[in-house]
């Protein structure tokens, strides 16, 4: 990273680069690429752009990262592009939905899909004011699954926007498809719980874990997760 930045999130470019957003403490931010042998470039982004946590890489070719009021692109050689948003709404946890568009957190409100050409839609989470969406994930059924932990929920939304959610007796978190089709989820309450759910929503939850580590443990808590070569789930945990 440039000195005084750390890096933070990661993703495969479609130039067979890796991508990582970097920040310093004042609120800056930049876009980075490395080479697999470890050479890298900066990007300088916008100051408009503020903090930005993570990038994803597009349907169109660039990679896209959420930032203040606004989605930003970069191109793989380094033109930045910025689409604002309504003020207000700051997007966390950007995805490549499975219909081509860019999907994301707008805490307080909902979700928010952004088409590469820059045409914005807000899907809001009803009571408005009460969501807090944690994860996001495409699905191989069409949709955008996603963890509510404020209201604990699980739901899915489909691309023309439908939502519809199912309870869940505990917080949820990261998220990911699954090679067997269904939806993977955990909990952040210190269970150390997963669930599933099944694109046409048949829940099993909990699914008990076995210990995630010996001697003392702190409560478990399952932040992130995604679907392995080998045909698992794979996650990390605080207290693992």
């Amino acid at each position: 990273p440039a000195t005084g930045f750390s890096p933070y999130g990661i993703a495969a470019g479609p130039d067979e680069h890796l991508w990582f957003m970097e920040m310093n403490g004042y609120g800056a931010s930049r876009a980075a690429r490395m080479s697999t042998d470890g050479s890298a470039v900066d990007y300088p982004l916008p100051a408009s752009v503020g903090t930005s946590y993570d990038l994803v890489s597009g349907a169109d070719g660039r990679l896209w990262f959420g930032a203040k009021d606004a989605l930003g692109a970069i191109t793989t050689d380094g033109v930045t592009s910025i689409y604002p948003l309504p003020a207000g709404v700051n997007p966390w946890k950007v995805i490549a939905g499975p219909d081509g568009a860019l999907w994301f957190a707008d805490n307080g409100h909902g979700l928010g899909r952004m088409t590469t050409d820059g045409t914005f839609n807000e899907f809001l989470i009803n009571p408005v004011g009460t969501s807090d969406v944690e994860d996001l994930a495409a699905s191989s059924d069409g949709n955008v699954w996603f963890t509510d932990q404020s209201n604990r929920d699980i739901g899915r939304i489909t691309p023309a926007g439908v939502i519809t959610t199912w309870p869940l007796a505990k917080g949820a978190a990261g998220l990911t498809g699954g090679p067997d089709g269904n939806i993977w989820f955990g909990t952040t309450d210190g269970s150390g719980a997963m669930g599933r759910i099944t694109p046409s929503g048949n829940l099993t939850y909990p699914l008990e874990l076995p210990a995630l580590c010996t001697g003392y443990c702190p409560s478990p808590s399952i932040n992130e997760m995604t679907a392995g070569p080998d045909g698992g789930i794979w996650l990390n945990s605080w207290a693992a």
